[in-house]
């Protein structure tokens, strides 16, 4: 009788709990690495600057520089000029333009660099021309003498003054860059008389903001000098 009751113990199926050799219901996700944004380069605001400062002379050359103009990323910039007469330029970011009137033109510059990013910056450039009327003044505003028209033509700068039988005087010169002006006034001999004034008059000189005065330097030909430096002013509204 001990046989039998041993085969039916041994056919019991005892289960067996917590204990599992598969997890059927489950899904596992892969972890995907986060790349990092590059941030879209930009380029820093900069500015034009001229050299001379302030208004220059028709077909005097200035030199005109972008500065602070950095992008983001170190790239190279390349720069595209607009100067306010039609002309253009690209890639340098040092340029000599030339203007063959006078007035004021708007100059753009704008950086580039390798991604596309770009920023701009502009200047407005006087030009101002020697053509008009001028007269000469000594150093209590005194006038001299006066001219009936000088011409800028290009560089050179010609010219007398307005009343041939008092002291007459014939002028000539060139613009010597984007603001200097090389004049020399002459007069002729016995003219002027009793007037204590030299027969020539070198004047050398850089316009202020406004090309309305030049300081000058006084050359004693043939006896008599000015007191103290002699001034280049435009007759404007005051006339000569």
């Amino acid at each position: 009788m001990s046989t039998p009751f041993r085969m039916a113990f041994l056919g019991l199926a005892l289960p067996v709990s917590g204990c599992t050799n598969s997890d059927s219901g489950s899904t596992v996700t892969p972890v995907t690495p986060v790349t990092p944004v590059t941030p879209t380069p930009t380029i820093t605001q900069g500015r034009i600057v001229a050299e001379p400062t302030g208004a220059i002379l028709v077909s005097g050359t200035p030199v005109l520089t972008a500065q602070g103009f950095t992008a983001s990323d170190n790239a190279t910039l390349s720069y595209a000029w607009s100067f306010g007469n039609g002309n253009t330029q690209s890639g340098l970011a040092s340029v000599r333009p030339s203007y063959a009137t006078a007035g004021t033109y708007t100059v753009r510059v704008t950086a580039t660099g390798s991604t596309g990013a770009t920023s701009s910056a502009t200047l407005d450039l006087r030009v101002g021309s020697m053509t008009g009327r001028w007269r000469l003044i000594d150093s209590a505003g005194t006038t001299l003498s006066s001219t009936g028209q000088l011409t800028q033509n290009g560089l050179a700068v010609t010219g007398e003054d307005q009343i041939a039988s008092d002291c007459r005087w014939t002028v000539s010169g060139v613009v010597g860059d984007a603001r200097l002006a090389l004049l020399t006034w002459t007069r002729t001999a016995g003219a002027c008389a009793g007037r204590n004034l030299p027969n020539g008059f070198t004047f050398t000189g850089t316009g202020n903001a406004d090309l309305t005065e030049f300081a000058g330097s006084c050359s004693n030909a043939q006896g008599g000098t000015l007191t103290g430096a002699g001034r280049l002013v435009p007759c404007g509204t005051s006339g000569c």
